[in-house]
């Protein structure tokens, strides 16, 4: 990881990876990039808008971030980056899409080597190719569809655990012996009914 004093000005190199590990280069596209440490309010932005490009610059196909007078606080270096991906079926003609992600540099409160450009990899997923094409679900294999979806299944299943711990569903829930799980009685629609006044 790349150290530096949070005081020093500095540059790097923001790669960006496509979903089957193509490096993109620069985009094609209109993109922004906030940069945070500790502090989330403190905020260091680049971007390149309809050409027009702001703590940045084209190197050679390669996004070279200038961070001069960031003002960011000590920590380990975050970035949202908002890319625009040109796509005819929205309204305003893109795609917005929102990748957030901590960057191998950290901004310290000691001293730093010796002033040098430094690189940092961000893999945007939602994107495929050298074009930066979308990623849709059908790109992903089974088992990545597997690894998004247990996640939610999860939250939902904690989420159905804590409402049965509440006081006003804990009557009208019972206990499946085979599973362990606590469900809704048959009749549960007409017990909440019941309990509700009806106007």
């Amino acid at each position: 990881m790349k150290r530096i004093n949070y005081k020093s000005d500095f540059d790097f190199f923001l790669r960006l990876i496509s979903a089957n590990g193509e490096e993109i280069g620069w985009p094609p596209f209109d993109w922004t990039a906030k940069f945070r440490t500790a502090a989330a309010w403190q905020i260091f932005e680049a971007s390149c808008i309809g050409g027009v490009c702001t703590n940045c610059y084209n190197d050679n196909g390669r996004i070279h971030i200038v961070a001069d007078n960031h003002k960011l606080p000590p920590g380990r270096l975050r970035v949202d980056l908002s890319v625009m991906i040109p796509e005819g079926v929205f309204p305003d003609g893109s795609r917005l899409v929102v990748t957030p992600a901590p960057l191998d540099i950290e901004l310290v409160l000691g001293t730093s080597g010796l002033p040098t450009s430094a690189e940092a990899a961000l893999l945007l997923p939602a994107l495929k190719g050298d074009k930066g094409d979308s990623f849709t679900y059908a790109d992903f294999t089974e088992e990545e569809k597997k690894e998004l979806v247990e996640p939610i299944r999860q939250e939902m299943a904690n989420e159905l655990k804590n409402k049965a711990d509440r006081e006003e569903l804990s009557p009208v829930l019972v206990r499946d012996p085979e599973e362990g799980m606590e469900m809704p009685e048959p009749d549960f629609p007409a017990l909440m009914l019941r309990k509700n006044e009806q106007a």
